[in-house]
C-alpha cells in the first residue's frame, strides 16, 4: 500500500527556493545570449529629411532634400520605382540645416515615387520619406503645338509686322523664338512672350522665310524647357504702295513752310531749291499763300516771264525698285510748258532735256485744278534721286499751284 508523503519540515522549502533560483539564472543567461546575438546596442533612429522637393525634367529629375539639424547624418539613400534603382549621396554638414541636391537622369517618362532614408556614422537609418515626381519626354514633346502666325502687314515705315495667334496656356508655353534675314542678309533672332501678339521685323528681306518655334515649360518646378520643331512663314505682301512721304520728302505740303516771306502772298520755300528766275515777285517766289500755302510759279500780271524755272529737291532713297510721286494740283492754266520730273542723282535737268535726261516725267500744262498727277520711276540700287518742277512761262499770264506731294514705294515679294 502506498501511503501519503507528508514532509512538514523546513528542509523542503529551502530546496524549492534553490531550484527556482537555478532556473532563473539559466533563463537570464539564455536571454543575454539572445540579445548578444540579435540586438546590437540600443535602437537609434537618425532624423528623417525635413523636406523633399522633386523638380521635373526632360527624362530626368532634380531632387532636393533639406536635412534636419541632426549632426550625425553622413549619408542619404535615394530609392525609386519600388527600390528597383537607387543611389547613395554622402552628406557633408556645413550648418544646422543643409540641403542635398541630386540630378537623376535616364528615367522613363511618367510619374515616379522617390524614397529617401538618412544614415548616421553608426549605420543607423532613419524612417523613410516619400515624394512623387514627374518625368517628361518625347510623348509630351509630341503633344506641343507651335504658336501659329495669324497674319502679316507692312507699316508706313516699310517694316513688316507679324501677328501671332493665341495659344492654350495650360500646356505651358512660355515664349516664341523668331529668326529672319535683313535686306543685307544678316541673320536676326529674338524671343517674345506669350502675352505679346504683334512683333516687328526691322529691315526684313523681301521674300525670305521667317523661321520660328515655341518654348514650353510643363510646370513651375520643371528644370528643362521643351521646344517645338521649327515652322516657316513667308509674309505675303505683294504690290503694296507704301506712303513714305514724311520719311524722305521734306516740306511736302499741308502746309508748306517758307524760309522767307513777304508777309503777304509770296515767299521762298524751305528745303527746296528754287532758281532765281522763279523768284520774280520782288525776290520772292515758289511759295504762295492764298487761302492756304502752296508751291507755285507765276508769270505775267506784272511779273516777268520764267525760262527754265526750277523748283526741286534731292533725296536719298534707300530701297531699289519702283517709286511714285503724286502731285495734287490746286489750280493752273494751259499757258507755257510745265513738267513734273524725277531725275537720277543730285542734278536736275534743264527743260529742253526734261524728257531725255530723266527717270520719269509728265507734262501737265493741259491738266486742271484738283487733278492728282503721278510719275512712276525705278532705281536699280539705293541712291539719290532729284524730284521737282520745270517750267518755261511767258509774261502773258501763266501759272500753276500745288497743294501737296506724296512719295510712295512699291513693296512686293
Amino acid at each position: 500500500m502506498i501511503g501519503k508523503l507528508n514532509i512538514k519540515n523546513s528542509h523542503f522549502g529551502a530546496l524549492a527556493f534553490l531550484i527556482m533560483l537555478l532556473w532563473a539564472v539559466g533563463s537570464c543567461t539564455k536571454m543575454d545570449d539572445y540579445k548578444k546575438d540579435f540586438v546590437k546596442g540600443d535602437l537609434v533612429y537618425p532624423a528623417k529629411p525635413d523636406t523633399i522637393l522633386v523638380y521635373s525634367g526632360d527624362y530626368r529629375v532634380l531632387l532636393k532634400s533639406v536635412l534636419s539639424s541632426d549632426p550625425n547624418i553622413v549619408k542619404s539613400h535615394i530609392y525609386w520605382d519600388s527600390r528597383t534603382d537607387s543611389v547613395d549621396v554622402d552628406v557633408h554638414r556645413t550648418g544646422a540645416s543643409d540641403t542635398t541636391s541630386l540630378v537623376i537622369s535616364k528615367l522613363l517618362e511618367g510619374a515616379h515615387t522617390f524614397e529617401l532614408v538618412n544614415e548616421d556614422a553608426s549605420g543607423n537609418r532613419s524612417v523613410p520619406v516619400f515624394a512623387i515626381g514627374t518625368v517628361y519626354g518625347d510623348k509630351y514633346r509630341a503633344s506641343l503645338n507651335n504658336r501659329p502666325i495669324e497674319s502679316s502687314f507692312l507699316d508706313t515705315g516699310l517694316q513688316v509686322h507679324l501677328k501671332f495667334a493665341d495659344l492654350d496656356l495650360s500646356a505651358g508655353p512660355i515664349l516664341t523664338e523668331v529668326h529672319y534675314l535683313t535686306s543685307d542678309n544678316d541673320s536676326v533672332s529674338f524671343k517674345i512672350g506669350m502675352e505679346q501678339q504683334d512683333t516687328l521685323l526691322k529691315d526684313y528681306k523681301k521674300g525670305s522665310a521667317v523661321v520660328y518655334r515655341t518654348y514650353y515649360r510643363p510646370d513651375s518646378l520643371c528644370i528643362d524647357t521643351f521646344k517645338t520643331a521649327y515652322d516657316t512663314y513667308t509674309p505675303a505682301i505683294e504690290n503694296v504702295w507704301v506712303d513714305l512721304t514724311t520719311k524722305y520728302l521734306l516740306n511736302a505740303g499741308n502746309p508748306f513752310y517758307y524760309d522767307t516771306w513777304d508777309g503777304g502772298r509770296w515767299g521762298n520755300l524751305a528745303d527746296w531749291t528754287t532758281t532765281d528766275n522763279v523768284k520774280n515777285a520782288g525776290g520772292y517766289g515758289g511759295y504762295e499763300v492764298k487761302n492756304h500755302s502752296m508751291i507755285a510759279m507765276e508769270s505775267g500780271w506784272g511779273k516777268p516771264s520764267i525760262t527754265n524755272g526750277k523748283i526741286y529737291q534731292s533725296l536719298y532713297l534707300p530701297y531699289s525698285g519702283k517709286w511714285r510721286m503724286t502731285v495734287n494740283m490746286n489750280d493752273l492754266n494751259d499757258q507755257g510748258r510745265k513738267y513734273i520730273v524725277a531725275a537720277l542723282g543730285q542734278n536736275f535737268p534743264d527743260i529742253e532735256h526734261a524728257e531725255d535726261q530723266s527717270l520719269a516725267y509728265y507734262e501737265f500744262s493741259s491738266n486742271h485744278g484738283g487733278d492728282n498727277i503721278s510719275i512712276t520711276f525705278s532705281i536699280d540700287t539705293p541712291g539719290y534721286v532729284t524730284l521737282g518742277f520745270l517750267a518755261s512761262m511767258t509774261d502773258n499770264g501763266s501759272f500753276y499751284e500745288v497743294n501737296y506731294l506724296k512719295l510712295e514705294y512699291n513693296y512686293s515679294n
